[in-house]
């Protein structure tokens, strides 16, 4: 019988949120092309890795032996399939006679092959888009569907994007694929003369040993810190810094999000219920976040840590059922998480929450925001229940609030009880539920003032 190593993965943490993702690459690659029964867990903000591989094989695999999966968007513009795009990666994967990457070659040249047959020679039009996807999903390889539940919902007329892949494996002018696939060539993982410094990037991603000279290169919304900009560094102004190896496994750690998609999605959800654990954005909590503020944010992503060794097989059924009720009804934002959590607490070990905000910064660029931890209480709060009563009035006076003509004191009076309500679902205290009953007294006294002056 092998021996099955624990390795701390010290790169992999619950914040940013590429870190987080890359966790969960690492444990689906590593399960399915090397050791089927590995399994990780989290533990002191550090992830683990439990396997038959230790430290120098698991460096080795990923250098010598993992396989990429075929991670594209010919669907987009700028995903380097159309006349206006750089080519360079796509073009180089393409060429290459590497084993490593035989089935990313066979999904470029069916990709090439369906949009030459559609006579689709410039970024597509939305029409033709809803056309193009459902061809790749009727004809391309299983890996790459997954890579498209993951990123996208069809659904009878248009589709419905996943926040934590932007719109589609984009955003705005950054395409994730492309960066992904441009990494994968900078690390020259099928080349025999394969990049000197790929052995050092890989450990400091797993291991979070020192290295100096970080590339420039786009992380997107995933790692804020190292998105650039003013005050990202020394002067007055910063570059955007990457390890083309965090890169690489935080969009291999997405696909894990797939799956769930087509199961979540149901007559009358709200769009954003269709992923796994995402929901609208609320401004309730420790996340001090205005109305605009709300009103842009692309949606949550709330994250579990759980602390017990988990197979793949386990996280795929985790997140396949990575959905908060309720009563009957799904939930719909980061308050009914939050109740959903605390009224049934969690039975899969789960210890906490990871919440993240997809919000809208520097003009239109969107950046994944650690907002808080949720910690998932030992047993429910039973009171809880007795909060379903307040939903019909609830849902009332927020679309009163959010009327254009409703006075200020209207949605003062609704934070006051959303953010109580989320309190008490955190702490449970009695004086935490005395204070939801003081801010909705002090809602009906708000209503009730403005009708008598009507």
């Amino acid at each position: 019988m092998s021996e099955i190593h624990d390795i701390e993965l010290a790169g992999c943490t619950p914040e940013p949120l590429m870190n987080y993702l890359k966790a969960l690459g690492i444990l689906r690659l590593v399960s399915e092309q090397k050791d089927p029964d590995a399994a990780g867990y989290w533990k002191n903000d550090r992830f683990h890795l439990q396997s038959k591989l230790d430290r120098n094989a698991l460096i080795e695999f990923f250098l010598n032996e993992y396989e990429p999966t075929p991670i594209a968007d010919p669907w987009a513009g700028g995903s380097g399939f159309f006349p206006k795009d750089n080519k360079k990666a796509v073009d180089a994967i393409a060429s290459s006679s590497s084993p490593r990457v035989a089935l990313y070659k066979q999904v470029i040249v069916k990709a090439r092959e369906i949009l030459a047959e559609e006579g689709v020679a410039e970024k597509p039009s939305e029409e033709v888009k809803e056309r193009l996807l459902r061809r790749y999903r009727r004809e391309m390889p299983d890996e790459f569907v997954q890579w498209m539940d993951a990123a996208i919902v069809i659904q009878a007329e248009g589709q419905i994007f996943a926040p934590v892949l932007g719109t589609g494996g984009n955003d705005g002018r950054l395409d994730f694929t492309q960066n992904f696939m441009q990494r994968l060539v900078d690390l020259g993982l099928f080349d025999p003369k394969r990049s000197k410094t790929s052995s050092g990037y890989l450990e400091q991603s797993l291991f979070a040993t020192p290295l100096s000279g970080l590339g420039k290169s786009a992380v997107g919304q995933f790692a804020p810190g190292r998105a650039g900009g003013p005050n990202a560094t020394q002067g007055m102004e910063g570059s955007s810094t990457d390890n083309p190896w965090d890169f690489i496994l935080m969009m291999e750690g997405t696909l894990l999000l797939a799956g769930a998609a087509v199961k979540r999605l149901r007559t009358g959800a709200l769009d954003r219920a269709a992923f796994p654990f995402t929901v609208w954005s609320r401004a309730v909590g420790e996340a001090a976040l205005s109305d605009d503020e709300i009103r842009a944010a692309r949606g949550e992503l709330w994250l579990p840590l759980w602390g017990w060794p988990a197979s793949l097989a386990e996280l795929r059924q985790l997140f396949a059922e990575g959905r908060a009720e309720v009563g009957s009804r799904p939930a719909r934002d980061a308050l009914d998480f939050a109740r959903a959590v605390a009224g049934l607490g969690v039975d899969r070990g789960i210890r906490s929450f990871v919440r993240y905000g997809f919000l809208r910064r520097s003009g239109k660029a969107y950046l994944a925001a650690p907002l808080e931890r949720f910690v998932v209480p030992d047993s429910p709060r039973e009171a809880t229940g007795l909060l379903q009563e307040l939903d019909g009035w609830l849902d009332a006076f927020r679309r009163v609030a959010a009327g254009d003509q409703a006075p200020a004191r209207f949605r003062t009076a609704l934070n006051r009880l959303e953010n109580s309500i989320f309190e008490f679902c955190r702490y449970g205290r009695r004086e935490d539920l005395e204070q939801v009953l003081i801010a909705l007294g002090r809602a009906e006294r708000t209503l009730a003032i403005t009708a008598g002056r009507g």
